[in-house]
Protein backbone atom coordinates (compact mmCIF):
# COMPACT_ATOMS: atom_id res chain seq x y z
CA UNK A 1 0.00 0.00 0.00
CA UNK A 2 1.45 3.54 -1.22
CA UNK A 3 1.60 6.09 1.73
CA UNK A 4 -0.94 7.96 0.27
CA UNK A 5 -3.35 5.24 -0.13
CA UNK A 6 -2.34 4.40 3.72
CA UNK A 7 -2.72 7.89 4.90
CA UNK A 8 -6.62 8.24 3.05
CA UNK A 9 -7.17 4.34 4.92
CA UNK A 10 -6.42 6.01 7.76
CA UNK A 11 -8.43 8.83 7.14
CA UNK A 12 -11.47 7.53 7.02
CA UNK A 13 -11.24 5.96 10.04
CA UNK A 14 -12.31 6.82 13.53
CA UNK A 15 -9.32 7.60 15.17
CA UNK A 16 -9.72 6.03 18.47
CA UNK A 17 -10.57 2.91 16.61
CA UNK A 18 -7.25 3.37 15.00
CA UNK A 19 -5.63 3.93 18.00
CA UNK A 20 -7.31 1.28 20.05
CA UNK A 21 -6.27 -1.50 18.11
CA UNK A 22 -2.89 -2.23 19.07
CA UNK A 23 -4.17 -1.91 23.01
CA UNK A 24 -7.03 -4.08 22.64
CA UNK A 25 -4.61 -6.28 20.94
CA UNK A 26 -2.53 -6.38 23.18
CA UNK A 27 -4.43 -7.39 26.39
CA UNK A 28 -5.94 -10.34 24.13
CA UNK A 29 -2.59 -11.93 23.58
CA UNK A 30 -2.13 -11.15 27.65
CA UNK A 31 -5.92 -12.99 28.47
CA UNK A 32 -5.46 -15.60 25.83
CA UNK A 33 -1.96 -16.53 27.44
CA UNK A 34 -3.19 -16.84 31.09
CA UNK A 35 -5.98 -18.37 29.80
CA UNK A 36 -3.85 -20.74 28.31
CA UNK A 37 -1.63 -21.32 31.27
CA UNK A 38 -4.97 -21.83 33.53
CA UNK A 39 -6.49 -24.34 31.23
CA UNK A 40 -3.17 -26.87 31.03
CA UNK A 41 -2.58 -26.29 34.79
CA UNK A 42 -4.67 -29.46 35.66
CA UNK A 43 -2.92 -32.28 33.24
CA UNK A 44 0.41 -31.37 34.17
CA UNK A 45 2.87 -34.49 34.87
CA UNK A 46 5.55 -34.64 37.04
CA UNK A 47 7.98 -35.30 34.31
CA UNK A 48 6.29 -31.60 32.96
CA UNK A 49 6.14 -29.27 36.37
CA UNK A 50 9.70 -27.42 35.53
CA UNK A 51 8.85 -26.83 31.95
CA UNK A 52 4.90 -25.55 32.71
CA UNK A 53 6.78 -23.57 35.64
CA UNK A 54 8.67 -21.74 33.26
CA UNK A 55 5.68 -21.44 30.97
CA UNK A 56 3.47 -20.15 33.56
CA UNK A 57 6.77 -17.60 34.97
CA UNK A 58 7.06 -16.24 31.41
CA UNK A 59 3.45 -15.71 30.97
CA UNK A 60 3.44 -13.85 34.48
CA UNK A 61 6.13 -11.90 33.72
CA UNK A 62 5.00 -10.94 29.90
CA UNK A 63 1.89 -9.01 31.83
CA UNK A 64 4.07 -7.20 34.56
CA UNK A 65 6.29 -5.41 31.62
CA UNK A 66 3.05 -5.05 30.47
CA UNK A 67 1.35 -3.06 32.70
CA UNK A 68 4.97 -1.38 34.41
CA UNK A 69 5.23 0.04 30.88
CA UNK A 70 1.75 0.77 30.59
CA UNK A 71 1.59 2.32 33.96
CA UNK A 72 5.21 4.32 32.83
CA UNK A 73 4.01 5.36 29.34
CA UNK A 74 1.15 5.96 29.56
CA UNK A 75 -0.38 6.92 32.97
CA UNK A 76 2.19 9.00 33.66
CA UNK A 77 1.56 11.27 30.58
CA UNK A 78 -2.57 11.91 32.06
CA UNK A 79 -0.77 13.31 35.63
CA UNK A 80 1.38 16.00 33.45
Amino acid sequence: MSPLLAWRWFENRQIYVVLTNPFVSSHLILTESMLSVYKQAEGITPADEAAFAFYALVTVTAVHYHHHTEEEEYCAHRHT
